[in-house]
């Protein structure tokens, strides 16, 4: 069906395990004819089921051909939607940001906040790595004042909780120093904050 091929695009994009439903979020089709087009994609073995749920392609060199024949603008333009679909499906944020950064420089802004997003949501797991990592992100690609604050001091808090106290110092302090220069107080509050109540290595 005709379905089938933007499916398979989609899929390919979306990563290894993909929920079936964000591929009929991701589509103009209504949900019925995306289920045809993953049928047909299943039956031509060109996707498996992983469950009722979820479908992955059968081996990486089945996702690799298949990326390689989606058109550039195409591919450029894949991400993005896949990205705005996870944000309705209240998807991992993770995820979300790592879409957003995929989706170029037309998603900078969208990619900065979603990386705080993530960010923040990692710290509150205890996932020190991952935070730092996507605090690191969200400063590369903000491109307001406001965002790099939050980054910094997300950032300051991972590094912090990883053991690494002198960089972390050195991170709030460009944080703080960057609030003041902006006249961000309540920005400049949080910074202080955490310049002061923090503790060390597993403690943000």
């Amino acid at each position: 069906p005709a379905e089938a091929r933007p499916v398979l695009d989609l899929a390919a994009v979306a990563g290894a395990d993909v929920p079936v439903g964000l591929l009929a979020a991701c589509s103009s089709a209504d949900y019925d004819r995306v289920l045809d087009g993953v049928d047909a994609l299943l039956e031509a073995r060109l996707l498996e089921s992983t469950d009722p749920d979820h479908v992955r392609f059968p081996h990486d060199l089945v996702r690799d051909a298949v990326l390689a024949s989606v058109t550039p603008p195409r591919r450029a333009r894949l991400p993005e939607q896949i990205a705005g679909a996870l944000l309705t499906l209240d998807a991992d944020p993770e995820r979300i940001a790592f879409h957003f950064r995929l989706a170029g420089a037309r998603c900078a802004t969208e990619a900065a906040r979603g990386a705080n997003r993530a960010g923040a949501s990692a710290l509150r797991r205890g996932a020190w790595a991952s935070a730092q990592r996507q605090f690191t992100h969200a400063h590369e690609l903000s491109t307001d004042v406001d965002g790099r604050c939050v980054a910094l001091v997300g950032l300051g808090r991972a590094q912090r909780a990883l053991g690494r106290v002198a960089e972390a110092g050195a991170t709030l302090r460009t944080a703080i120093a960057l609030a003041r220069a902006h006249q961000l107080g309540d920005r400049a509050a949080e910074v202080t904050l955490a310049l002061v109540g923090g503790g060390g290595r597993g403690v943000a």
